[in-house]
């Protein structure tokens, strides 16, 4: 991790997260395990790069530590928190695999829940969008299958599992699935810039182009100058003219 990142900032509060939870599982203020992560926090809070570089090394030596405080909580759901936490703190870090070996511990204590099979589905997708190799892809898309497919079925209309399944589906061909996802979340959201984005290219890619065009004047309409996606919206407005002038 490069100073000066986002991750520095990051780890001041996974390690606020490291110490109430340490803490509580193995009892006090004064362990010696609490001692070193409250040595990395206050390091991690510290405004100098040097203090944040020195907080990750500190907190590099309290890892097998932390590791056996997980071991050692004595209340499952504890350690179901615990993990979860951290897993969804590293997420924030784009530490997909790091967080994953959290996740999996909630997960074994808690298979049944949302967040966790959600959280464990959306990295595994992003694992899964960078793999190079042929086999990893192939395994990342089946676990992200998976614990999708879980957390569809305990909230098939929240919009964040959705949209992940609408991504899974049309990246593998599922065209016609995919929009059925993606039209559950704009029945709720019809502004959502992702979700437009994502029905858009379906319409284009199927060659209903009058639809795509709707969906792409109404993205000009309500995006603000200067916004990011803009100019991708304006891209795929030419894309589409020259598509339909061929027709």
């Amino acid at each position: 991790m490069k100073p000066g990142t986002m991750g520095y900032w990051i780890f001041t509060g996974l390690l606020a997260v490291l110490v109430g939870f340490v803490g509580f599982g193995i009892g006090g203020y004064n362990c010696p395990i609490n001692r070193m992560l409250r040595k990395a926090q206050e390091l991690a809070a510290k405004p100098d790069v040097e203090s944040k570089k020195n907080s990750i090394e500190a907190l590099n030596e309290a890892r097998e530590f932390i590791d056996l405080a997980m071991e050692n909580l004595k209340i499952e759901e504890s350690r179901q928190m615990f993990a979860l936490a951290l897993g969804e703190m590293l997420m924030k870090s784009d530490m997909w695999l790091e967080a994953i070996k959290y996740l999996d511990i909630a997960y074994s204590i808690l298979p049944g829940d949302y967040s966790i099979n959600y959280d464990i589905a959306f990295c595994y997708m992003r694992m899964y969008q960078f793999a190079a190799d042929t086999q990893k892809k192939e395994e990342y898309y089946q676990k992200t299958l998976h614990h999708g497919t879980v957390a569809f079925g305990l909230l098939p209309d929240n919009p964040n599992i959705n949209y992940l399944m609408g991504i899974l589906k049309f990246d593998k061909g599922d065209l016609k699935g995919a929009m059925k996802n993606f039209s559950v979340i704009l029945a709720k959201y019809p502004d959502d810039v992702d979700t437009l984005l994502a029905a858009a290219r379906i319409y284009f890619e199927t060659g209903d182009y009058t639809k795509a065009q709707k969906i792409y004047i109404k993205l000009e309409s309500i995006l603000p100058e200067g916004h990011p996606k803009l100019k991708l919206v304006e891209q795929n407005m030419q894309n589409l003219s020259g598509s339909m002038a061929n027709e």
